[in-house]
């Protein structure tokens, strides 16, 4: 299997790690997704993990005279949708970086382009397949907090050095459909149908980096009265001892779940607050791979449209300050 790699600002390193499990995939051709774009870390990580791939200046160029088994889209996420329509439409699977695109409209066209073709598209919607969200998700599943009523999810980042093009919101797309777009997996995951969104950003404090909004919050409402409330922010110290924190707080009409350090503690009837132990994590491009290979994809499909979906219109309701139905 050929593998073709266009861009290296999103997280191709889940790909490379996911090929060291994967002995008859090779990655044949890499290329930057516009001209702008500097894609010496990505040959360079592709060395380190020895691949020799080759190096072309022209994604349309590299596709159509390589023809790639896959291609993994991680350009500028803006340039998203185009680049998945292209390749569906040309009957390359894809696997891609999220928010799938920058509008509704572009996801409009992503969606039927997936619908037309029928052909695989993954999206990397990376923090599902850890330890902790699989240990809630089997938790909720087995019942032991009932139903879900309350979820309360929270992704803090490092601001660290971001890429010139984040501070455009053409490029980057904006915080809630960049980062915040995890979140609404979880609330999605956990909540149902999304009927309801709501959400505030600002560019506040962004340390002169322009359109880039560096906090935003958010509510989702789900068509049983189910209701998420989301924070989104770059504001976690330089000094702490990881990049992230990412929180997920579920109430059941049983129990409350919630992940908090990458451990789970579940708190119901049978007893009070405690650790459970973890399910093994999965990388995520490895796991799409398994769906490939079973003709299972679209269940991550569906999932990344609709969380780029409502993150989308929670962008909007932020831009706005007015409910959006979804």
């Amino acid at each position: 299997m050929r593998l073709a790699i266009i861009g290296s600002s999103g997280h191709y390193p889940v790909v490379l790690e996911g090929l060291s499990e994967q002995e008859e995939m090779t990655i044949c051709a890499i290329a930057p997704g516009c001209r702008e774009e500097d894609i010496t870390p990505l040959a360079e990580a592709c060395a380190e993990n020895g691949h020799a791939p080759a190096v072309w200046e022209d994604w349309k160029e590299m596709l159509s005279a390589e023809q790639p088994s896959l291609a993994v889209i991680n350009s500028w996420f803006g340039k998203t949708a185009d680049m998945v329509c292209w390749c569906l439409y040309h009957g390359i699977p894809v696997y891609a970086e999220k928010p799938l695109a920058a509008s509704p409209e572009e996801l409009v066209q992503v969606r039927q382009a997936w619908e037309e073709t029928a052909c695989p598209l993954g999206v990397m919607l990376t923090l599902r397949y850890e330890p902790w969200f699989l240990t809630m998700q089997k938790a909720v599943e087995a019942g032991q907090i009932g139903d879900v009523r309350l979820i309360h999810a929270q992704k803090s980042y490092k601001l660290g050095r971001r890429p010139e093009f984040f501070q455009r919101r053409k490029d980057f797309t904006g915080l809630i459909p960049w980062v915040g777009i995890h979140a609404v997996d979880w609330a999605v995951s956990f909540g149902g149908k999304c009927v309801q969104a709501m959400g505030w950003h600002t560019t506040m404090h962004n340390r002169g980096m322009h359109d880039m909004e560096m906090t935003a919050v958010a509510m989702l409402r789900f068509t049983d009265d189910a209701f998420a409330t989301i924070s989104v922010d770059y504001l976690r110290p330089d000094g702490a001892a990881r990049h992230d924190d990412d929180r997920l707080r579920l109430t059941g009409t049983l129990g409350t779940i919630e992940a908090v350090d990458g451990q789970v503690y579940l708190e119901d009837r049978t007893g009070p607050r405690r650790a459970l132990p973890l399910l093994e994590g999965q990388n995520p491009f490895a796991a799409f791979l398994h769906l490939l290979q079973k003709g299972e994809t679209a269940g991550l499909t569906q999932a990344g449209i609709e969380a780029t979906r409502i993150a989308l219109a929670l962008r909007e309701a932020a831009d706005t300050g007015k409910i959006q139905e979804v």
